[in-house]
């Protein structure tokens, strides 16, 4: 289930407008969304105030996830939605249903499966069956294809779900409800929209949507990039600043732009991370427009994220012991001093699975997947453990031994 990062400052705001798409729900016959809290997240720091001076700050998260009904009939479940663009197929997920859809729908054809039919489409819809099928099917299909049952009700669901969904990851934007009126803006040409976001980042700093939330953060680079692009009357004064104070698109930014976006159109093995693989077809596009203005904003801070963890991959090669296959496959072997470095936790058709990494003090690296995490699991502990060999994979030029049945010893 996503679970979405909320500050504090937007919570009564994204319970008005949850209240608000609830009487739609209504309406349409649906059941209502709740919101669930995961979790509270405090962050404390500080910055630097208008005279130089230090600031200290503490600003408050919220965790929530949101839970409605499934939009399920007939055994098959409406999944996603895929919308297709000249650079390839959008695929948006319907929350609360699945993690990701299979790597094929991010480059099927806008053919039915009930009809058979390829044609000019504006969307389909993908669908899920409890036994195990997928299906893609157009909108004029539906029912023939759920055996006359009218679809109304589950097109109202998985709608509404994705709307909700849309509402949450605007409420975590910074400046969510500052009465910007949203993306609606004329479209830009990719490579002007994103160095514009490369001369900001450099100029002012790269601030995300999270940075931006805390104290003297700022808006946003995508905000700021957009307001450069496109200003209004009411920016006059702020585009006169900029330029006065040495603002300006240079060589360097059209450059670190044209790397990034190279950078996305050439990922592969996206097909089971649903931001990787929009970012790519967005980027693949020619324009940016309201479907890939937000991942596009996002392109340069995740290509810079990727040269730094590159770079720091690069310096832990040259200073790391090279990882070796441990034992034999079904050999129960002890397992000292090891490192957890890494606990990730995934929801999957079988319920929660937790991956844990871990490394010895030659080097080694292990992988161990596990149901339940025991109490001792906890990323920078150092334990010793008793595991069973699974199997041995290699990854980006590492061997890694996975794990199975593991407990402390």
């Amino acid at each position: 289930m996503e679970t979405y990062r909320i500050p504090e400052t937007n919570l009564a705001g994204l319970h008005e407008q949850i209240a608000k798409l609830n009487k739609r729900a209504t309406k349409l016959k649906v059941t209502p969304v709740r919101l669930v809290v995961d979790h509270w997240e405090t962050v404390e720091g500080t910055y630097t105030g208008p005279f130089g001076d230090t600031i200290p700050y503490t600003a408050r998260y919220c965790h929530l996830s949101i839970v409605g009904t499934t939009p399920k009939l007939q055994g098959w479940t409406f999944t996603a939605v895929i919308q297709p663009t000249e650079a390839g197929n959008l695929v948006k997920l319907v929350p609360g249903t699945v993690e990701n859809v299979p790597h094929w729908f991010y480059e099927a054809k806008m053919t039915c499966d009930h009809c058979k039919m390829d044609r000019q489409r504006n969307e389909v819809f993908v669908l899920h069956h409890e036994g195990g099928g997928w299906a893609q099917v157009g909108r004029t299909c539906i029912q023939d294809f759920l055996g006359g049952v009218s679809p109304e009700r589950l097109l109202n669901e998985a709608s509404y779900l994705m709307d909700s969904g849309s509402l949450m990851r605007e409420a975590e934007d910074e400046g969510w409800g500052r009465g910007s009126g949203g993306w609606v803006e004329p479209t830009e040409p990719t490579e002007v929209y994103v160095s514009t976001c490369a001369a900001f980042a450099r100029f002012e700093g790269f601030v995300s949507k999270a940075q931006s939330q805390l104290p003297g953060g700022g808006d946003p680079t995508s905000a700021r990039a957009w307001m450069w692009l496109n200003p209004s009357k009411h920016d006059r004064d702020e585009i006169a600043w900029l330029k006065a104070n040495g603002f300006a698109v240079e060589e360097r930014d059209i450059t670190l732009a044209g790397k990034a976006i190279a950078w996305a159109q050439a990922l592969t093995n996206v097909e089971t991370n649903n931001f990787l693989s929009n970012l790519k077809v967005s980027a693949s596009r020619t324009i940016v427009d309201g479907k890939s203005i937000g991942l596009m904003a996002a392109l340069v801070g995740a290509y810079m994220r990727e040269v730094e963890r590159e770079e720091l991959r690069r310096k832990e090669r040259e200073t790391m012991k090279p990882s070796a296959y441990v034992g034999e496959v079904g050999q129960r072997l002890t397992l000292p001093q090891l490192t957890i470095t890494n606990v990730r936790t995934f929801d999957s058709d079988y319920g929660v699975r937790t991956m844990v990494k871990l490394i010895d003090p030659d080097g080694n690296q292990f992988t161990w997947w596990t149901g339940y995490a025991p109490d001792w699991v906890e990323q920078g502990e150092v334990v010793t453990i008793k595991a069973t060999v699974k199997k041995f994979e290699e990854y980006r030029g590492i061997k890694g031994t996975v794990i199975t049945r593991a407990a402390i010893v």
